[in-house]
């Protein structure tokens, strides 16, 4: 866990603030954001993710909006990847 994730929590969860971290992989998002990946620099990258293709925005604010209800009420100082298993290893 990043040491401003931590600092944060520890910090803060006195005043019943919870902080966490969402770690982002590749992300595709709509071309008015930014240029699409060539189709041979994407070839390049999905050796490297698991699950082999990038991922979509909605799919980190999920997580996000995960973290948000009472029921995560005692997530704090968590570092999350959705990085569609990047972080563990591809074995690339």
């Amino acid at each position: 866990v990043p040491p401003l994730t931590r600092v944060g929590a520890a910090a803060y969860g006195k005043d019943n603030i919870r902080v966490n971290m969402v770690v982002t992989g590749m992300i595709m998002t709509p071309e008015r954001l930014a240029e699409p990946l060539p189709p041979e620099r994407e070839a390049q990258m999905k050796p490297f993710c698991p699950l082999g293709r990038a991922g979509r925005g909605e799919e980190i604010a999920q997580v996000a909006a995960w973290l948000l209800p009472d029921f995560c009420s005692y997530v704090s100082g968590a570092c999350i990847p959705v990085d569609g298993g990047h972080l563990a290893g591809s074995g690339a």
